[in-house]
């Protein structure tokens, strides 16, 4: 049987939340949701001028096989990352760039 890489577990509130390699993902947690959002960014090769396909991140993020995480952690990850100038979202929405602080990101 394949081993998730993810797991649910009690919150200090009584709600499951996902555990994710790490890193807890809540609704109420935008930010551990940008992160996992970066760390899934940094590892897609990059095409012309250092474009992402959102789908390159948002399949994996939404995969039941992946993060497992819904829309709306997907959303409150994306803004939250380009509200802290970790990501720069085009206005067609079909593709992201990582900006530097990005790089830096998981240092912290």
């Amino acid at each position: 049987m394949h081993k998730r890489p993810w797991a649910l577990r009690p919150s200090n509130f009584g709600q499951p939340v996902i555990t994710v390699i790490g890193i807890a993902l809540q609704d109420s947690d935008p930010e551990a949701a940008a992160r996992k959002l970066i760390e899934l960014a940094k590892r897609v090769e990059a095409v012309q001028d250092g474009r992402i396909h959102i789908e390159k991140i948002n399949a994996p993020f939404l995969s039941k096989n992946g993060c497992n995480a819904g829309g709306a952690e997907f959303g409150a990850g994306i803004k939250y990352a380009i509200d802290q100038g970790w990501l720069d979202l085009h206005e067609s929405g079909t593709y992201v760039r990582l900006l530097s602080p990005g790089d830096n990101l998981m240092s912290y």
